[in-house]
């Protein structure tokens, strides 16, 4: 998992590649990508850290790539009982889904499935 995180973070063109790979090896229908970006993210997050690059080259693979359009609620706490349901309700993240969190939004998205 680790090895996960530091592709992810320093090759991002890799870490897009392997999720579409893993994707199509597990047969899952089209997908919806959910994004859920780390806390102090408020407004439009697209310039922020890989997100606004992660979308692009998401959609240009087919994919359904949902970040929150505003930032999220709640940005600077990034408190469970105000992002779990805004993931599940306003994202539209469900079990069809895969949800990639970075920072803060990592442990949102590991509750999100544990619950």
């Amino acid at each position: 998992q680790q090895l996960t995180e530091i592709v992810r973070l320093l090759f991002p063109q890799s870490f897009v590649r392997l999720t579409i790979q893993l994707i199509r090896k597990l047969s899952m229908p089209p997908t919806r990508i959910v994004l859920v970006p780390g806390n102090g993210c408020g407004g439009d997050i697209r310039a922020c850290n890989f997100y606004g690059w992660a979308e692009k080259a998401f959609t240009e693979n087919g994919y359904e790539f949902v970040l929150p359009a505003e930032g999220m609620p709640d940005p600077v706490k990034a408190r469970e009982c105000i992002w779990i349901p805004f993931i599940r309700n306003n994202l539209g993240a469900d079990i069809n889904s895969v949800v990639i969190g970075h920072s803060s939004g990592k442990q949102q998205e590991e509750i999100t499935y544990v619950d």
